[in-house]
C-alpha cells in the first residue's frame, strides 16, 4: 500500500521527465535528481542524508516512473523535516525557525506546492514562531520520513 501511495505522490500529468521516455523519470534519473538537490541543502545538525533516495524503483516487479521534479521535491521535504524536527526538539531555536522560512527558496515550495496551498507552510512556521508547535508537529508526524 505504501508503494502505491508513493507512486500516487509522484503526480500525474503536468510536465514529463526525460524527452526520450513518455513515462517520465526512471528510478535512476529520479535518484540522480534527488542527490543533485541534496548538494544544495544543509540538513539540521545531527541529521544525515539517506544512502539512497526514499522511493523504490519498482513495485511488484514493475518499473516505477516519476514526474520530473519529484526527486528535488523529496529531497527538499527531507531537508524541511530535519529543520522541523530540530525546532521541535529545541523549541524557540531562532536558527531552526530561520532555516524553516528558507523553504520559500526550494522547489518543494515554488514548484511542487500549488500557489494556493503554500500558505500551509507559511502558517505552520508562523505559528511555530508564536509558540504553537501543533501544526508543525502534526506535519512532521504525518508527512516526514524517518531520519536516516
Amino acid at each position: 500500500m505504501a508503494a502505491l501511495l508513493a507512486v500516487a505522490a509522484t503526480g500525474c500529468g503536468g510536465h514529463r521527465g526525460a524527452a526520450s521516455d513518455p513515462h517520465g523519470l526512471n528510478w535512476k534519473q529520479y535518484n540522480g535528481e534527488y542527490f543533485r538537490e541534496t548538494h544544495k541543502l544543509q540538513l539540521a545538525p545531527g541529521f544525515r542524508w539517506p544512502a539512497r533516495a526514499p522511493i523504490a524503483g519498482s513495485y511488484q516487479g514493475a518499473a516505477v516512473y516519476f514526474e520530473a521534479g519529484s526527486g528535488k521535491r523529496d529531497a527538499d521535504r527531507y531537508w524541511f523535516c530535519s529543520w522541523a524536527r530540530r525546532w521541535l526538539g529545541d523549541r524557540g531555536s531562532s536558527v531552526a525557525l530561520r532555516k524553516l522560512w528558507t523553504i520559500k527558496r526550494t522547489f518543494l515550495y515554488q514548484g511542487a506546492t500549488l500557489p494556493h496551498d503554500r500558505h500551509l507552510y507559511d502558517d505552520e512556521i508562523t505559528r511555530a514562531g508564536l509558540g504553537d508547535a501543533g501544526p508543525l508537529q502534526n506535519d512532521v508526524q504525518l508527512n516526514c520520513p524517518k531520519p536516516a
